[in-house]
């Protein structure tokens, strides 16, 4: 693991190194942003400060921060930037706003994006009750290098007087390793209502200059030696695919040839001590039939102290048997460590990772989700084309790509799109139309819209044999030729690695790329439509359940409970009043509590979902 990401960062660093025409270039917007809405999706303010500890290591789906914890969220909230994080999930500092548009069109750096606290009750404390806010942060990871003196990460506290004052900041620099900070509050900020902000400078015209934040604390009586490796045993990284080659596939093109030798997962031990009781397990399921294909439960392992560990899980048997258009298969990794008995179930939370595996109607080597964008330079008709194997005769139906957004007009730019049944000394073209625009792709509804791919449908008078329909079977490749020069760019994933099939063309012949990433470009096979069953799975935002009767008196039900979920229940002022963990449906008593109004907060530990609620006791 960590030598592929080695690679990625020589790569990143020195592509003008590399080929002449070949560039990898930072992204203008994030396409993922722009499809949410700060103000809509989270337009429920806290009724009550919060009270100590407060604690944020954002592994949640996001894309914007807990609004539990912040009042606003330019930040982006993520698990594709960072690179080995103490835990899944970082709060990035960028230069785009919370609609993931430019600040502005000036090449200028200046303030870019805020991450705001909620006030915080702080009044009784002193300097003697060792009021501490500690973080990490790592530059740049998979994004673009902050520049020395140039770009800054910044931590404000906010005095009584409703000023700001700056208690940290840092510039870019070449390190990839998460640095961990830790600030005292004196007393001139122990009083209710305290806040505290990250903000950074950045060039403000894109997806520039970047800084990942990852487990926010701030507590009393803290212990800064002891505490300079978090009591927390966490997952770093997304499971890696079931797939050797391909992160997604059609399921009739599936069979067991195509599954990858092992699933490889990054563990974090946070702990100074070695822990010896770690016990990992995994269970597999197909999501319609909710059938179990696979489980596993380890041995005890020793785990060296503050140690970054791979875990390596065999592969198992996927059937070809199942039916419908789309085949989900759902692999929930979990460990267990007695060190973290009675731990805050947000650091529970970090034992699990989910993985869905997805077979539709496409190929893709991507993950759906773009860091960089790649164009060839300087040159009137370079082609790019991508590889493909197709065991069993198929329809290809049409192409969908990622067009990556940056800042040009491509309305009058012109492409051919071209399949091959082989590259090389002599091109073998099966299908070719030319001077296609922007607009001859379209963009229709569903959850794939959430990633921005656009659609090419092939149609039947540009199959150079004559057929009605373009069979492949076997090795075939899908691509673009390039008639406008400096004209398109396409989105480029440095999660997950295709560029042993994807080559381009100068007019000195094929090559394959110097870049390790994939191209977001996917041959779509099968029934003509609809196309939305071809899903880049997002993760739900919220967790949605019940609660009856309400108002209640002694008791409440709560119905919709399907995994290990936290449920804590806030009085009128946020005061925690009751809290207990549950693994289904169930009634919760409330005989303890006073008439009134209450909020009610419940958090899926699995898949990191929240939800809230309101109940009235009488």
């Amino acid at each position: 693991m960590q030598k592929i990401i080695a690679i990625i960062l020589l790569t990143i660093c020195s592509f003008g190194l590399y080929a002449q025409h070949e560039q990898l270039v930072p992204l203008t917007e994030n396409d993922i942003l722009s499809k949410y809405s700060w103000s809509n999706k989270y337009s429920t303010s806290r009724i009550a400060p919060l009270i100590l500890p407060v604690f944020d290591d954002f592994n949640y789906a996001g894309p914007f921060a807990d609004p539990q914890i912040w009042i606003d969220s330019f930040a982006y909230v993520n698990n594709h930037y960072p690179i080995l994080p103490p835990s899944i999930g970082v709060a990035t500092f960028d230069g785009l706003n919370a609609n993931g548009k430019p600040y502005s069109l000036l090449e200028v750096n200046a303030v870019a994006d805020y991450l705001t606290s909620q006030p915080i009750l702080l009044n009784g404390l002193t300097s003697d009750s060792l009021v501490f806010l500690s973080f990490m942060y790592q530059p740049m990871g998979l994004g673009q290098r902050p520049e020395a003196n140039q770009d800054f990460l910044m931590l404000e506290f906010k005095d009584q007087t409703d000023n700001w004052i700056e208690q940290w900041r840092t510039s870019g620099d070449s390190s990839r390793a998460f640095k961990q900070v830790f600030i005292p509050l004196s007393n001139d900020f122990l009083y209710d209502g305290f806040q505290f902000r990250f903000k950074n400078i950045a060039k403000i015209s894109g997806n520039n200059d970047h800084f990942h934040v990852d487990y926010v604390v701030l507590d009393k009586n803290r212990d800064t030696i002891q505490e300079q490796s978090p009591k927390d045993m966490a997952f770093q990284s997304i499971p890696t695919p079931l797939l050797k080659t391909y992160y997604a596939m059609p399921y009739n093109q599936f069979d067991s040839t195509f599954l990858a030798d092992q699933v490889t997962i990054q563990v974090r031990n946070n702990f100074t001590n070695a822990t010896t009781d770690f016990l990992d397990n995994f269970e597999s399921k197909e999501l319609a039939t909710n059938t179990v294909l696979s489980s596993y439960i380890g041995s005890s392992v020793d785990l060296a102290p503050t140690s970054d560990n791979t875990f390596n899980y065999s592969k198992f048997n996927v059937p070809t048997t199942f039916s419908g258009d789309t085949i989900t298969i759902r692999t929930t990794y979990s460990f267990n460590v007695s060190a973290e008995a009675g731990a805050d179930p947000k650091v529970l939370a970090n034992n699990t990772v989910v993985k869905d595996q997805v077979f539709a109607n496409f190929f893709s080597y991507d993950d759906g989700t773009a860091e960089r964008g790649y164009r060839l330079t300087d040159v009137t008709g370079g082609q790019v084309a991508l590889k493909f194997d197709a065991k069993t005769l198929d329809t290809l139906q049409g192409i969908k790509v990622h067009f990556a957004n940056l800042n040009r007009d491509y309305s009058l730019s012109l492409l051919s799109v071209i399949v091959w049944k082989q590259i090389g000394a002599t091109d073998e073209i099966l299908y070719k139309e030319d001077l296609v625009k922007l607009s001859d792709f379209r963009k229709p509804g569903g959850i794939d819209a959430l990633n921005d791919f656009a659609f090419y449908d092939l149609k039947k008078q540009f199959i150079l044999d004559g057929s009605d329909k373009l069979l492949v079977q076997g090795t075939f490749y899908i691509g673009f030729l390039f008639t406008d020069k400096d004209k398109w760019t396409i989105g480029y994933d440095l999660n997950t690695d295709g560029s042993q099939n994807m080559f381009y063309n100068v007019g000195n012949g094929w090559a394959q790329t110097q870049f390790q990433g994939s191209l977001m470009v996917n041959p779509i096979l099968g029934k003509p439509l609809p196309w939305e069953l071809t899903p880049v799975i997002q993760p739900k935002q919220t967790m949605t359940f019940k609660i009856y009767p309400n108002p209640a008196k002694n008791q409440f039900f709560i119905e919709g409970i399907q995994h290990e979920s936290i449920v804590n229940i806030y009085n009128s002022i946020g005061s925690l009043v009751h809290s207990e963990q549950i693994a289904e449906s169930k009634t919760i008593d409330i005989q303890g509590l006073t008439t009134g109004l209450y909020f009610i907060e419940i958090e899926d530990l699995q898949l990191h979902q929240k939800g809230s609620s309101k109940l009235i006791i009488r």
